[in-house]
């Protein structure tokens, strides 16, 4: 009979997969395939698969079983997943290198204009640039998709460098309403009041 395959929670880059049963298994083999074609084939001893996206294209998973004599049973079903090579390429060069994160960042999101992570990223990177106008409205659209409390502290200190504190305040008041305990929204509040001058703000 077919395993099962299951997302896990992925490492830094990595794709990673839990394989269950069927009884009897002695391992597995697994693909990877994207655009109808096989990009990887591996056999698989323990319960789980990472795997290490190669480029940024959709592809899915699916394993194989195999008995004491390293005979295949039937396949399991096709685990879609989205392969973010330059995502990931990108993240790892903030905040060093913000200009060449960029570059990779942009690659990520013309893949996937849906991914609200890396246009976060992508805001981020022009955010630490100085390109604070470019970065808004990517900002913006990130938290359309997905209203993150990390991009949100983020998209808090973009508005306080645009001097617009009284957005700011708002933004990192609703991080703290949902996360009291978020040193990033507390610490960028506090600026904010202070540039406010209201002081007695901080106690509230």
């Amino acid at each position: 009979p077919p395993p099962l395959v299951r997302p896990a929670p992925e490492g830094t880059g990595q794709v990673v997969f839990r394989l269950v049963g069927p009884e009897g298994a002695r391992g597995f083999r697994v693909e990877v395939r994207s655009g109808g074609q096989v990009v990887l084939s591996a056999q698989v001893t323990g319960r789980t698969f990472t795997y290490q996206p190669q480029a940024d294209r959709l592809a899915e998973v699916r394993a194989f079983a195999l008995d004491e004599l390293g005979l295949e049973g039937f396949p399991s079903d096709p685990v879609p997943f989205r392969e973010r090579k330059s995502f990931f390429l990108g993240k790892a060069l903030l905040p060093q290198d913000p200009k060449g994160a960029e570059a990779h960042l942009r690659r990520a999101v013309a893949v996937f204009p849906d991914d609200a992570e890396a246009i976060g990223e992508l805001a981020f990177a022009l955010y630490l640039q100085g390109r604070y106008p470019e970065a808004r409205p990517l900002y913006e659209k990130a938290l359309a998709l997905l209203d993150s409390p990390d991009i949100r502290v983020r998209y808090g200190r973009l508005l306080y460098h645009l001097r617009r504190y009284g957005e700011a305040e708002e933004v990192y008041r609703r991080v703290l309403a949902q996360d009291p305990g978020n040193l990033d929204a507390r610490w960028g509040l506090a600026e904010v009041v202070l540039a406010l001058a209201r002081p007695k703000a901080l106690l509230e």
